[in-house]
């Protein structure tokens, strides 16, 4: 399980020494025949919540289309603080205690993502490999988000990966133009080298809002 996240143009909402929410990303893996793989996997997803309690839970490779109530899950149930959205290749999980979570209409991305191929055919951008919502928190400090769960394809090469990364953040930004500008974070499988999405980045922050912060892969568990 990795994790990779950038976050932008979140400057004006961060404040010295007052932390927002804790946010978490997983790539739960692909599926496998192995036996049992898919119980430990369950496990596993359910320590991480109760073990680490982040506010805001970014999965790719998640297979499951319903976690909560399912007989799939029993033995395994998750917090009942947490709910769950699912979207073929990524997912959320998020507390229901400290968060709201809108997802974004998916005809509204597909208009954005016409206009934007229609305007710059070099892009690429797989709204099958996102999924994007709204958060925000209920508490103080009150903050606001785009958020998306992002799964980069893994079997490309590098041009293919470095097209769909830019197609993304060029969505991104048209689509936090409609939503009262919105920062917004990126939270997933990458499958893009670190030194290369960083020089996507810089070279995106040359023309827009600010990247406040990125993170690399961590392996958090086998």
């Amino acid at each position: 399980m990795l994790s990779d996240s950038v976050v932008i143009g979140a400057d004006h909402f961060i404040k010295e020494e007052m932390e927002i929410m804790s946010i978490m990303t997983v790539n739960v893996g692909v599926k496998t025949s192995v036996k049992g793989t898919a119980e430990r996997r369950k496990k596993s997803i359910t320590g991480l919540l109760e073990q680490e309690r982040s506010e805001l839970v970014f999965l790719q490779e998640c297979p499951w289309k319903k976690i909560k109530g399912s007989s799939r899950w029993k033995g395994k149930e998750i917090p009942d603080n947490y709910e769950y959205f699912h979207h073929k290749e990524a997912s959320f999980f998020y507390d229901i205690n400290e968060l709201t979570f809108t997802k974004v209409d998916e005809a509204e991305l597909i208009n954005l993502r016409d206009k934007l191929i229609k305007s710059d055919q070099r892009l690429d951008i797989p709204l099958g490999r996102m999924f994007v919502g709204i958060v925000e928190t209920k508490g103080v400090p009150y903050a606001k988000y785009l958020c998306v769960s992002w799964h980069g394809e893994y079997k490309t090469e590098l041009p293919v990966k470095r097209k769909a990364f830019m197609g993304l953040l060029a969505l991104l930004q048209m689509l936090s133009s409609t939503k009262e500008n919105l920062p917004f974070i990126i939270g997933g499988d990458f499958n893009y080298p670190f030194k290369y999405a960083s020089l996507s980045l810089k070279r995106f922050n040359k023309t827009h809002k600010s990247i406040d912060e990125t993170h690399t892969s961590v392996r958090i568990y086998g």
